[in-house]
């Protein structure tokens, strides 16, 4: 295991400015009844797993929006991980850590009543972005080929141009969603309102679902938000 987190750590880029990485993102849905201790608990073990070798970059916290609304059609997620990884060797070395499965197995499954996770590969800014203090993660489950898709849908899906978008490799806890888009800018507040996006998924036949999911990612206003998030 050792030697494919070395082998993962290493940066593959590209000319003008970019790197090849691995997204990693898991939605949460914590059981009503938790005490807020435990969803603390289990945020702040979440986002201690960003040590381990081979981890690129790792932010976990409450969700601040929700979108659709009814829980039925969004799934009720109340936290959200995402994390980047120099390629699926990478991922596939965090998964399989003890410290990771000790985690999952001490505060997640107590509490989580349901997941849903998406990996997906892209290219983004070399070196990674810094400075953004939040995060929309969009969840897309397309009728047809996703890849072939790919430019129609994701600047109409974001309302901004992504920090980068993928089709999902791994179905396994995907909830059939196969397609990813995350979004980063400096503050929740920048990000528009999800309710637009209605529009664009009415009118765009390929989309059969989404779920849209903001939250805070930088660090001083991830865990501060912890107390106050929407569940």
């Amino acid at each position: 295991m050792t030697r494919v987190s070395r082998f993962s750590k290493r940066m593959s880029t590209t000319v003008a400015g970019t790197m090849s990485i691995v997204e990693h993102v898991v939605f949460f849905k914590v059981k009503e009844e938790t005490p807020e201790e435990k969803k603390v608990a289990m945020v702040r073990e979440l986002n201690a797993l960003k040590s381990l070798e081979g981890v690129l970059h790792l932010k976990a916290g409450p969700a601040l929006r929700l979108w659709p609304s009814h829980h039925k059609l969004s799934g009720g997620f109340t936290h959200v991980l995402h994390s980047r990884y120099s390629d699926k060797a990478g991922l596939s070395a965090y998964s399989a850590h003890p410290s990771h499965v000790s985690v999952v197995e001490k505060f997640v499954k107590p509490i989580a009543e349901d997941i849903l996770a998406m990996d997906w590969e892209a290219r983004v800014a070399a070196p990674l972005e810094t400075g953004f203090g939040a995060k929309r993660v969009v969840a897309c489950k397309l009728k047809d080929d996703p890849e072939k898709n790919r430019g129609k849908l994701v600047d109409r899906l974001t309302g901004k141009t992504p920090a980068s978008a993928g089709v999902n490799f791994s179905p396994g806890r995907a909830k059939g969603f196969n397609f990813g888009i995350l979004s980063l800018v400096g503050s929740v507040d920048e990000l528009e309102n999800p309710e637009i996006l209605e529009g664009s998924l009415g009118s765009n036949p390929q989309v059969e679902s989404l779920i849209v999911l903001d939250y805070a990612s930088g660090d001083e206003r991830a865990e501060s938000s912890e107390s106050s998030a929407k569940m």
